[in-house]
C-alpha cells in the first residue's frame, strides 16, 4: 500500500471504533436504520470570531443518531451566535441554540427537531443583549430599548408628536404644523408642536402709510388666534417675479377680499389684481391692462399668485375665489362666476355662472359650490349647478326660505349638526346691513332662527366657523368704515360669548375671514 491507503485505512478503524461499527439491517419498508452502535460524538462549537465576527457553526451531527453539537459561542462585538447543532441522525435532539450576540445583536437560530425517531427541537435561540439598539433575538422577544416599527415604541403624551422607528432605537418626531391634533377636529398643531385651538386668516387690505382709496393697495394675511392674539402675517407680493405677479386690492372696494378655505382644508384662496400698489382707479381697468388673477396660500404661508385670467372680470371686481384641492379655482366677480386651472397663466377660463351677475363670495360645503348676491332675486345664499360645476351653463338656486330681495350678504358658512336632517342644516350668514343670521333647516325649508350682533349692532362682511360637539364658534369681521373689528361668537344652546378681539390699524381694513389651511 501507498501512504495515503495506509491512512484511510487508519481512519476507517478509528472512526470504526468510535462508532462501535454494528451492523446494519435491511427494514421490510426499505429503510434503513443504524443497530445497536453508540452514538456519535457531538461535534464542538465553533469558537468566537475574533472583532466581532459571527460564532462558529455548531458541531456536525453525531454518526447513528448521536445528539448534534452545541451552537458556536456569540461572536464578539455584538456579532450574532453561530447556528445551532443539526440534528442527530436516527433521532438524537438537536443542538442547543447559539447564545446571543454581545451589544444587542440576534441569538442563533435553535437547533433543528432529530429525524428518524422524534428527538426534541434544539432549543431556540435567545434575544439579543440589550446593546445600543439591539436587534431582537431569533425566536427570542426585542432587545430592551429596541423596535422593529413605530408601533412597538411608545406613544407620545403629546398629541403634536408621534413614535419613530430608526435603526431599531425609539424616537419621537413632531407633527407639521397645521396638524390636526384633537379627535374632535377643533385643535391643531402649531409650529413648537403645541396643541391649540383652530386659528384664523384675515385679509387685510393697506399698510397703513396713507389712506385707502380707489387706487390699488397692497394686501396681506393675517393669522390670529380666537382670542385675538396675532400669531403671523404673510404680505402678497406687490411686484413681479418670475412666474409670480403682484396682488393688489381696491383700497375702497368692500365688495373685494373674499377669502376662503379650500374644501380639503389646504389652502387659502383670494382674487385681485396682478398689479403693483397705486394703479388708480383699478376696479375700471380692463384685463387688456390688468390681468385678474388668484392668490394661493398653504399652510406654510408660501404664497402662489401665477393663476391669472386675460378676460374674467374685465372692467368690473374680482370678488373672491375658491378651490376643492388648489389645482382648480373659481373666481367670483360683478360680472360672472368663472373656472380655470391653477397655475396658468393669461388663461380665457370659463364662464360657468352669469346670472345673477353680481356673485360677491363663494363658498364650498358638502361638495357643493355656493355662492352669495346682492342683487336681483338672489339677495341670499345659492347653489351653482350640481356639486362642483366646471362647464358653461349653469344655474343658480337659492336656498328655499332665503330672502329674495332686500338683504345684502357676504361671507357664510354651512354646517351638518342635526343627525335627522340629511345634509346641511344650519346657516351662519354675515350681512353688511343685519349682522349675522342663523338659519337653520328642516329638510325643506330654512329659517331664521336667530341673529348674533354686538351690543351696538353693526353688519358684517368675513366669516369663517367650526363647530365643535354642537357648539359653534365664529369669527367675523365687521362692515364698520374706518375702524372695521374682528369679532368671535361661540354659539350653543345660547349666545355664550362675544368678544371683539382686535381692530383694524389706521388706514387698513379688514376684509374676508377663513380657518387657518391646516392637514
Amino acid at each position: 500500500m501507498n501512504d495515503r491507503a495506509l491512512f484511510r485505512t487508519a481512519l476507517a478503524a478509528a472512526l470504526c471504533l468510535v462508532a462501535a461499527c454494528g451492523k446494519v439491517d435491511s427494514r421490510p419498508d426499505g429503510s434503513v436504520s443504524g443497530a445497536g452502535g453508540l452514538a456519535g460524538a457531538s461535534g464542538l462549537g465553533g469558537a468566537s470570531g475574533l472583532g466581532g465576527g459571527a460564532g462558529g457553526s455548531g458541531g456536525a451531527p453525531g454518526f447513528g443518531g448521536g445528539a448534534g453539537g452545541s451552537a458556536g459561542a456569540p461572536g464578539s462585538g455584538g456579532a450574532e451566535g453561530g447556528p445551532g447543532g443539526a440534528r442527530g441522525t436516527g433521532g438524537g435532539a438537536g443542538g442547543p441554540g447559539g447564545a446571543p450576540g454581545s451589544g444587542g445583536g440576534a441569538g442563533g437560530s435553535g437547533g433543528a427537531s432529530g429525524s428518524g425517531g422524534g428527538g426534541a427541537a434544539g432549543a431556540g435561540g435567545k434575544g439579543g443583549a440589550a446593546g445600543s439598539g439591539g436587534a431582537a433575538g431569533g425566536g427570542g422577544a426585542a432587545g430592551t430599548g429596541g423596535c422593529a416599527t413605530a408601533s412597538s415604541c411608545p406613544a407620545p403624551s403629546n398629541p403634536c408628536q408621534r413614535a419613530t422607528c430608526s435603526a431599531g432605537v425609539c424616537g419621537v418626531a413632531s407633527d407639521a404644523a397645521g396638524t390636526i391634533c384633537s379627535a374632535d377636529g377643533g385643535k391643531v398643531c402649531d409650529a413648537a408642536a403645541s396643541c391649540n385651538a383652530l386659528t384664523f386668516r384675515v385679509l387685510r387690505v393697506g399698510d397703513g402709510s396713507a389712506p385707502l382709496n380707489a387706487t390699488s393697495a397692497p394686501v396681506f394675511i393675517e393669522e390670529r388666534r380666537t382670542d385675538g392674539t396675532l400669531v403671523a402675517t404673510v404680505p402678497l407680493p406687490t411686484a413681479a417675479a418670475g412666474l409670480q405677479q403682484p396682488f393688489t386690492l381696491a383700497g375702497t372696494a368692500t365688495s373685494e377680499g373674499g377669502l376662503a378655505l379650500s374644501a380639503s382644508g389646504h389652502y387659502l384662496t383670494a382674487a385681485g389684481y396682478a398689479t403693483p400698489p397705486g394703479t388708480a382707479s383699478v376696479a375700471t381697468t380692463t384685463t387688456a391692462d390688468v390681468y385678474r388673477l388668484v392668490a394661493r396660500v398653504d399652510v406654510a404661508g408660501t404664497v402662489d399668485t401665477s393663476t391669472s385670467f386675460s378676460t374674467a372680470e374685465s372692467g368690473a371686481n374680482p370678488r373672491s375665489a375658491i378651490s376643492v384641492d388648489g389645482s382648480g379655482v373659481w373666481l367670483a366677480g360683478s360680472a360672472n362666476v368663472w373656472y380655470g386651472l391653477f397655475g396658468a397663466a393669461t388663461q380665457s377660463g370659463t364662464i360657468v355662472l352669469q346670472t345673477p351677475a353680481n356673485v360677491r363670495w363663494l363658498g364650498i360645503f358638502g361638495g357643493q359650490l355656493y355662492g352669495s348676491s346682492g342683487s336681483g332675486a338672489y339677495t341670499n345664499v345659492f347653489s351653482i349647478g350640481t356639486g362642483l360645476p366646471t362647464t358653461v351653463g349653469q344655474t343658480a338656486t337659492s336656498l328655499p326660505g332665503l330672502p329674495t330681495s332686500g338683504a345684502s350678504p357676504y361671507g357664510f358658512v354651512l354646517f351638518d349638526l342635526d343627525p335627522g336632517v340629511p345634509g346641511n342644516d344650519r346657516l351662519y350668514l354675515a350681512d353688511d346691513a343685519a349682522g349675522i343670521q342663523k338659519w337653520t333647516f328642516d329638510g325643506t325649508t330654512w329659517t331664521e332662527t336667530g341673529s348674533l350682533n354686538l351690543t351696538t349692532p353693526v353688519g358684517f362682511r368675513g366669516l369663517a366657523g367650526f363647530a365643535v360637539n354642537g357648539t359653534v364658534t365664529l369669527m367675523a369681521s365687521t362692515a364698520e368704515t374706518g375702524s372695521d373689528r374682528l369679532v368671535v361668537f361661540v354659539d350653543s344652546a345660547a349666545i355664550t360669548g362675544t368678544n371683539v378681539v382686535a381692530t383694524a390699524p389706521a388706514n387698513t381694513a379688514f376684509r374676508g375671514v377663513a380657518l387657518s389651511p391646516h392637514f
